[in-house]
């Protein structure tokens, strides 16, 4: 009895060995926990500025959903987008039988959105929000966390602190000023940016945006699944970019505001004035 207790004991203690080494033979292999180092957030930002440097501009097809309190329903649209980075955009919303539902232009912190059915064009130079607009997040804000949250070339390491020491995602803060500013979840080994957070100077979370389902198309990684959430606003966008065209022609046109519109704009400005 005692011999058979002792051959017990010593398969189970080769087992314990194997579940611990992850032996091949025995089909079980433990994730090995990455243990994140400087020289990770230097590579990480390095891989981030150089994606950046490399993407000029794309074009796709888009289907996107917006709810907030500010819209009688959530709305759900499809249409065509085009991005010259850095700060460029040009959103195109079509319903049935091709019928244009609006057009945003979208150039630094100006932006113009057009709705043709209903004869309304908002324009601001500056970006700020306009209680007009039939969403309270500004169009240029959008644009900017869903595509070009930071220029990842002027970074400065000082500045991040990183938050993970190990695990699937590593987390960093950009600060400024002794405060966070922003909060990145960034996923080994590509360094591919999952998760964004943008803080407000009085610490409260103004942005929140998500990516995912990263393709890889002509050499560079693009999420083609992105949302973004703008807690004090109770915004939400979900967007999804399909047939990607990379680094291609886009017409400068696309970028520029219509003189048509504008006038348009200021009209209805100074009648509601």
């Amino acid at each position: 009895m005692n011999g058979h207790r002792d051959n017990c004991l010593k398969i189970a203690t080769v087992l314990i060995c194997a579940l611990m080494l992850g032996c091949g033979h025995l089909g079980i292999r433990l994730h090995k926990v990455h243990v994140f180092t400087e020289d990770d957030v230097q590579q990480a930002v390095n891989t981030l500025a150089a994606r950046q440097d490399a993407l000029k501009n794309f074009k796709a097809k888009v289907k996107f959903t917006i709810k907030s309190p500010d819209l009688e329903r959530r709305q759900r649209s499809r249409g065509n987008i085009a991005v010259e980075m850095p700060d460029k955009l040009r959103l195109v919303s079509s319903g049935a039988f091709g019928r244009k539902l609006f057009d945003m232009i979208s150039v630094g912190k100006s932006f113009l959105l057009h709705f043709p059915s209903e004869q309304k064009v908002f324009f601001e130079k500056e970006g700020v929000e306009v209680e007009s607009l039939p969403f309270s997040v500004s169009p240029s804000d959008i644009a900017g966390e869903l595509f070009v949250p930071e220029d990842w070339g002027s970074v400065d390491l000082d500045d991040l602190r990183l938050v993970s020491q190990s695990g699937r995602l590593m987390t960093l803060d950009v600060c400024s000023d002794g405060r966070v500013r922003r909060r990145l979840s960034v996923q080994p080994p590509r360094w591919l940016l999952v998760r964004n957070e943008l803080y407000g100077e009085d610490g409260a979370l103004r942005a929140v945006t998500v990516l995912g389902r990263y393709r890889q198309i002509q050499g560079i990684w693009l999420p083609t699944h992105l949302e973004a959430h703008y807690p004090l606003r109770e915004t939400r966008l979900v967007m999804r970019i399909s047939r990607v065209e990379v680094n291609t022609q886009l017409n400068p046109k696309l970028f520029v505001f219509p003189r048509r519109l504008l006038e348009i704009a200021e009209r209805q400005r100074q009648a509601e004035r």
